[in-house]
This record gives structure tokens, C-alpha cells and sequence, in this order.
């Protein structure tokens, strides 16, 4: 079960981010992404009572600081998306932001058999090959990197929130979000009607990928988790293939084969 939930939300999350770059040409990064939170915050609102679950203050305290780095990277990503090339900045933010929690799960005491130790050690190159191996500044290397840290931190923080608060920390984070953003000034105005619907689609893709996550990480080791979680460029650059026209080189093709490889040792 943790396998399917991480890799839904792996999907999830790259669709997300498709179509989230995409709009933000249009739109703006920041404006962007304050629609695509208030989309999530509405869904989380009426998924949480039905998930059941009770959050304590601690565990809102965590969910609203996982938020403000979230709301960090999800910016990069967007500016990284739209002024860069995808097949750099989704791969770069993934491996930087799934290295992070999966450190944290081996040093908190995920104990990996040999399948999954193995899957970890190919799915890192993995994720660097589906970049094509390109980390030029005018790709957008910077703000996968800055993505990634930031994915990461929100990823470590959601973590330490109890396995009995449900679903309750992606509320507080998505609340803390919009906080931080309607109060920047970059936020103008509200987007035409066609963008808007398609924030609000990338705002449910990234709380139902949120969602995967939080509930995968509690039933299985973090490590392997947020190896799968990583892999969601695969879904990112590929969308944008087919709707962009961006290339795909050969080495991002053999990154495709050792991910797929990867899944399925951990599947093991």
C-alpha cells in the first residue's frame, strides 16, 4: 500500500506542476500559487472531516510551518518551470527535495532490506538522468535547487506531525500558505477565468498528492517513500513533451528505465 499511495502522489504531484508552470507564464509565480493553495485549502476543509483524525496544537504548529517552506518551493518550482527548461528544474528539485527526507527516515531508524536498498541507490541517478544531466544556469538550476530544499523541509516537517491528526497538518499548511501569500505584493488582481480553473485543478492535484504522501509516510519507511514521491519529474517532463514539444535526450530515457527499475525492487 505505502508503493501505491507514494506513487499516486507521485503523479499527483507532477501533473500539479505541469500544469501550475504552465499557467504561470500568464499569470505570475506568486499569484499563481496563492490560487493554487485556496483550490487545496477547500479541499483539504471538507476531506479532513471525513478522514476522521485529531490534531493536536503541535500537530497544526507543524503542519503550518511545513506550509511556509512549501509555499517557498512551490514558487521556485512555478518561476523554475516557466522561465527554465521543465526536463532541469522538476528532476533538480525532486532529487534535492526527496534526499532530504529520506536521510531523515535512515537516520530515525528506516531499517531497508536489500530490494529497496538497491531501488534507492538506482532511482538518485534516476532522477539526474531524466534531467538530461543539464544543470546550466539559464535551465533554471537555480530554483530546482531552491524547490528542492524547501520541498524537503516541508516533507521532514509534515512527517513529525502524529499519525492520529489524519489529514488535519495539509489544512494548516495550506492556511499558512495563503497567509504568507496574500500579503506579498507581487499577488494582483485574480486571473482570467481559464487560468483560473486550471489553478484550482493544480491546487486539488497538490493536496491529493499532499494527502498520498502523509498517509503513505505513515504506513512505510520514509525512505523509500520519498524515493517514489521524487520520481514525479517522469510525469512533469512528460507532459510537457507532448503538450510543449520539449526534447527528450537519450540519457533522460535511460533515467526513465532505471526509475521504472527502482519501483520495482521496491515493490519486492
Amino acid at each position: 500500500m505505502p508503493l501505491i499511495l507514494s506513487s499516486l502522489a507521485a503523479v499527483s504531484y507532477g501533473f500539479a506542476d505541469f500544469l501550475g508552470g504552465r499557467i504561470t507564464r500568464r499569470t505570475g509565480a506568486t499569484a499563481a500559487v496563492l490560487w493554487t493553495q485556496i483550490a487545496a485549502l477547500a479541499v483539504g476543509l471538507v476531506a479532513a472531516p471525513l478522514l476522521g483524525g485529531t490534531a493536536t496544537v503541535g500537530d497544526f504548529l507543524w503542519g503550518g510551518a511545513a506550509g511556509i517552506a512549501g509555499t517557498v518551493g512551490v514558487i521556485a518550482l512555478y518561476r523554475g518551470l516557466a522561465s527554465g527548461r521543465s526536463a532541469v528544474v522538476a528532476p533538480l528539485a525532486a532529487l534535492v527535495g526527496g534526499s532530504l527526507p529520506m536521510a531523515y527516515g535512515l537516520v530515525f531508524g528506516d531499517a531497508l532490506g536489500l530490494a529497496a536498498s538497491v531501488g534507492v541507490v538506482l532511482a538518485l541517478p534516476a532522477i539526474y538522468l531524466t534531467a538530461g544531466g543539464v544543470v546550466g544556469e539559464t535551465s533554471g538550476f537555480r530554483f530546482g535547487v531552491l524547490a528542492g530544499v524547501a520541498f524537503g523541509l516541508f516533507f521532514v516537517l509534515l512527517i513529525n506531525a502524529s499519525a492520529e491528526s489524519g489529514i488535519w497538518p495539509l489544512v494548516a499548511a495550506k492556511t499558512s500558505s495563503i497567509l504568507v501569500l496574500a500579503g506579498l505584493p507581487a499577488v494582483r488582481g485574480i486571473p482570467d477565468r481559464r487560468a483560473l480553473g486550471g489553478l484550482a485543478v493544480a491546487g486539488v492535484g497538490d493536496m491529493a498528492a499532499n494527502a498520498f504522501f502523509l498517509i503513505a509516510v505513515r504506513l512505510g519507511p520514509v525512505a523509500v517513500v520519498a524515493v517514489v514521491v521524487s520520481m514525479f519529474p517522469a510525469v512533469t517532463v512528460a507532459l510537457f513533451r507532448i503538450f510543449d514539444a520539449e526534447p527528450i535526450a537519450r540519457r533522460q530515457w535511460v533515467g526513465v528505465a532505471l526509475a521504472v527499475s527502482a519501483l520495482a525492487l521496491f515493490a519486492l
